[in-house]
């Protein structure tokens, strides 16, 4: 989910035993620092994750090309910048997350990525790691669901998500 990304912190983040942790985060909620999910790395997370930790600025894109944008320093992974106007949250708004996959797209010149495509792939690529190895049952298909969306309730998921593997 967009509000998991933007409330990401460096902590969360175990390279060691190779998951990203996600918690809880929401203010006044009864799970408040739950363990919600860990999600395995992809073998290049680690070079990403370094680059992007150590990027302190950035040559503006769009009409603003000549401006140098700095983070503002935060314990979130994802962090806002000078040039953000959001309220006195230190995060990046999920507005923001979008523009910037949108500009990157057209940079790139490919059409915007759907994120809920993006995460259909990555758990049609999760189940096709385990199909490497032995045959699919509806566990691993299950199993797969509840890593990526660990607060689904509807069994038609599961049906759909089968029926996009097959």
């Amino acid at each position: 989910k967009m509000d998991d990304l933007i409330n990401l912190e460096e902590q969360d983040v175990d390279l060691k035993n190779g998951f990203v942790n996600i918690y809880c985060k929401t203010n006044n909620h009864e799970n408040y620092g739950l363990q919600l999910t860990s999600l395995p790395l992809i073998p290049e997370f680690e070079d990403w994750y370094n680059k992007l930790i150590a990027i302190k600025s950035y040559n503006s894109l769009g009409t603003r090309k000549n401006n140098l944008i700095t983070y503002i320093n935060s314990p979130y992974i994802l962090k806002r910048t000078n040039y953000t106007n959001t309220a006195d949250d230190i995060r990046v708004s999920p507005n923001t997350v979008l523009n910037q996959i949108n500009q990157c797209c057209i940079s790139a010149g490919i059409s915007r990525i759907s994120l809920s495509k993006l995460q259909q792939s990555y758990k049609l690529d999760m189940l096709l790691g385990i199909r490497k190895k032995r045959r699919i049952n509806e566990y691993d298909i299950k199993d797969i669901i509840k890593l990526v969306n660990y607060n689904f309730t509807s069994a038609q998921s599961i049906i759909n998500f089968r029926l996009f593997y097959e």
